[in-house]
């Protein structure tokens, strides 16, 4: 069996990002023993491209606290990366209102016809009286006999 690591080096796609991956994952490190704890549970590296750390907060209040920091974390960085030259904090909301549910029925309750109603309740009388099933094919096909 092949180790999570050799899978991802079996491709040429994925072998190119391994070391980009790597290379996120020290510098999120690395802002965790920068930080201070409350300030490391809102933030995380996006991303290095340019000479430039990319730090991401979902909220602008913690934004500006890490500018506040921007001196320690570049020199952090540094020592990792030679070539960090700035960091640049982007503030990404979560989504505080998540879409609406999608709706199956648009026009709100699931119905059947009549005829199908019929065929739930004779599919309930062939099996046995005491069967969830059958008390629930009872029930449905009852419910849309009457309404």
């Amino acid at each position: 069996m092949r180790t999570p690591e050799q899978l991802l080096t079996s491709s040429e796609t994925t072998a190119r990002l391994l070391p980009h991956a790597r290379l996120l994952s020290r510098l999120n490190r690395m802002l965790g023993e920068t930080l201070p704890a409350s300030l490391t549970r809102h933030t995380w590296v996006a991303n290095f491209r340019q000479q430039t750390v990319i730090i991401c907060t979902n909220n602008a209040a913690i934004a500006t606290k890490l500018r506040q920091f921007n001196e320690r974390l570049l020199t952090a960085f540094s020592k990792t990366i030679r070539e960090c030259r700035q960091i640049e904090v982007k503030v990404q909301p979560v989504n505080a209102h998540p879409p609406p549910p999608l709706q199956i029925f648009p026009e709100g309750k699931p119905t059947i016809s009549p005829r199908t109603a019929k065929k739930l309740l004779a599919a309930a009388k062939d099996m046995p009286e005491d069967s969830p099933l059958a008390a629930s094919l009872r029930s449905i096909g009852e419910r849309h006999l009457t309404s």
